[in-house]
């Protein structure tokens, strides 16, 4: 894989990027250009799940495409407003609309209006999804986090760390652990323990006042960007401890002030 990416995305088996189209590589390094989305620098977002892959133009059209037996189906859905977020998930995929409108659903059946869940106050807003939870900061830099109950079509709002109820920057959603910046860019993580959040760790570098920059959370693997553009990666180790990647650190300093964008998948 090389060239000049525009935009990236990782699910847990998927791959995709946007260059003069839109390429995608499965969890056995098989490629295919992905048809029906926008393509090179009209990309504003994309958004990747196992089975869906979802586009944002500069002039907030969606467009989505399912993955069915090997092959991309067009899976846009009719009627929808046009949005500027996308966060499309392994079983649901949510939206923020033009309007400030954040929008959920389950990706089965297809889209219904009638079973779309409505929160208001999101303009220019973010969100992220995962299999089990949605979280999405509003336009006031609150953060909301919800446990998606699939089979019961039903979220469960549930607590976030009492210093980050408001003034985040960035969430990100990962399978059982959820990280976010806050406004003084610091990186905290946490996961849910007998409904009670457990903070976890973060490297030093990163949970800094004034340092943090972006970050991906994934199965077991997270990672973050600082200031200076320096990548950082952590996740569990053989013995389900926390750790610093001490596999990857020379990997890491060789993207030292040189990495834009980071997205984690499944290992």
């Amino acid at each position: 894989m090389s060239g000049n990416a525009y935009s990236i995305n990782m699910s847990d088996k998927r791959l995709c990027a946007s260059f003069s189209n839109i390429k995608c590589w499965d969890f056995y390094n098989s490629v295919e250009e992905v048809k029906g989305l926008h393509n090179d620098k009209s990309v504003k977002q994309l958004s990747v799940s196992d089975n869906l892959v979802c586009t944002i133009s500069t002039q907030n059209e969606l467009l989505c495409v399912k993955s069915s037996v090997g092959k991309f189906k067009i899976a846009t859905p009719e009627g929808l407003n046009k949005v500027t977020k996308v966060a499309a998930g392994y079983t649901s995929t949510a939206v923020i609309d033009t309007k400030g409108n954040l929008q959920f659903w389950f990706n089965y059946p297809m889209y219904n209006p009638e079973n779309v869940q409505i929160f208001t106050g999101y303009k220019n807003g973010k969100v992220s999804i995962s299999k089990n939870y949605l979280c999405a900061i509003n336009q006031t830099k609150q953060l909301t986090c919800w446990r998606i109950k699939a089979g019961t079509s039903k979220l469960e709002q549930t607590k976030v760390p009492k210093f980050l109820n408001e003034n985040v920057i960035e969430v990100s959603a990962g399978k059982d652990q959820i990280c976010a910046i806050s406004s003084k860019k610091a990186l905290v993580c946490w996961r849910y323990t007998d409904n009670r959040t457990q903070l976890e760790f973060v490297p030093k570098a990163l949970y800094t006042e004034d340092n943090a920059k972006s970050v991906s959370t994934g199965y077991n693997k997270h990672c973050g960007v600082d200031k200076t553009n320096k990548l950082y990666c952590w996740g569990i180790n053989e013995n389900n401890s926390n750790t610093t990647n001490q596999k990857n650190k020379k990997y890491l300093e060789e993207f030292e002030g040189k990495v834009k964008q980071v997205s984690v998948g499944i290992e």
